[in-house]
């Protein structure tokens, strides 16, 4: 449980220091007299470094250990975070090259959880440890949206990176204090708990001397996770990147209601990601097979998802009553 709740910590942190631009970049964007262009080049730049260091993280987990990579990648992204100011003022390509770093630093996160989760979760609890772990993304998208209006409005926008860049280096040092690769490394672990996560860990959590690229890029079903992440994206990052500035430019919503406004959907999707993890742990062990259950789930969230934003642009279209 601690381990679980730190890397669920760890991943709020994550999208903390990632959300805060969406709040911080209308000020910012006003001083510096950015445009729309020079928006978006802010807010994806990001992910320049995002999409590289994913797989390698992953692979430096599995080989040296996902306390170690997750602890690098958070204290990466939580320098890059601090950073940000003083990037700024020196010039607009240097605020890209950070927050290009960050990126680079948070996509550690999510390859060194799930390392660590097939370590230190037994099977028939790893959905919900995973659920609490992704609802990390609503929870700390939550804070970034409530807090970061009033600190920008209190101390200024770029005290919400100098904040948040902290409290990366408090996790830290909890984390250094508390975790481990896995239980046999850790001193808290009892004896009758180590026995019980070892006799259902998974053989595949040994590291391959070779990593079958061959066939996993045959594999269908890694084809349809990839395709399904990509869809989720899509939608979702530009909820999450642009809602503020929308929510200012077309309804004129002040700084200090920005963030009641913005935070709806990542109220919901912080419950439904927790209470999902366990409806997904419950139909396993009433005897659906684990691929129904996924398939289940994953369509499901698609379909909820996908309905609202449909009828919101059908309501938009359609013609209003004089």
């Amino acid at each position: 449980y601690t381990v679980v709740l730190l890397f669920a910590l760890a991943t709020a942190l994550c999208y903390i220091d990632r959300v805060n631009i969406s709040i911080a970049i209308i000020p910012l964007a006003r001083a510096k007299g950015y445009d729309a262009a020079a928006k978006g080049l802010v807010l994806s730049s990001f992910f320049w470094g995002y999409l590289w260091f994913q797989l390698l993280g992953g692979w430096m987990a599995d080989r040296f250990g996902g306390k170690r990579v997750l602890a690098a990648g958070v204290a990466m992204w939580s320098l890059a975070t601090f950073f940000t100011p003083p990037a700024a003022s020196i010039s607009f390509g240097v605020l890209l090259a950070m927050r290009a770093l960050l990126g680079a630093g948070e996509a550690l996160n999510f390859p060194a959880v799930h390392s660590l989760a097939a370590r230190w979760t037994i099977g028939s609890e790893r959905a919900r440890a995973i659920s609490l772990h992704f609802s990390g993304v609503a929870f700390g998208t939550i804070v970034a949206l409530l807090i970061s209006p009033a600190i920008v409005l209190w101390l200024g926008w770029p005290s919400v990176f100098y904040i948040s860049g902290a409290l990366g280096i408090v996790w830290l040092a909890v984390w250094q204090l508390k975790a481990a690769n896995g239980p046999e490394e850790c001193a808290g672990v009892s004896p009758g708990e180590l026995a019980l996560i070892m006799s259902e860990r998974a053989e595949e959590v040994a590291l391959a001397d070779r990593i079958p690229w061959g066939r996993i890029l045959r594999e269908p079903a890694v084809w349809a996770i990839v395709i399904a992440h990509l869809c989720n994206n899509f939608g979702f990052y530009i909820i999450l990147l642009w809602l503020p500035s929308y929510l200012t430019r077309t309804f004129a919503v002040p700084m200090a209601s920005l963030g009641n406004f913005s935070v709806i959907p990542w109220l919901v999707a912080f419950i439904m990601q927790n209470s999902s993890g366990w409806f997904a742990d419950g139909l396993h062990k009433r005897g659906m097979r684990l691929v129904t259950v996924r398939k289940l789930m994953q369509g499901s969230a698609f379909t909820i998802g996908a309905l609202p934003l449909l009828l919101l642009f059908a309501s938009r279209a359609a013609p209003r009553s004089p």
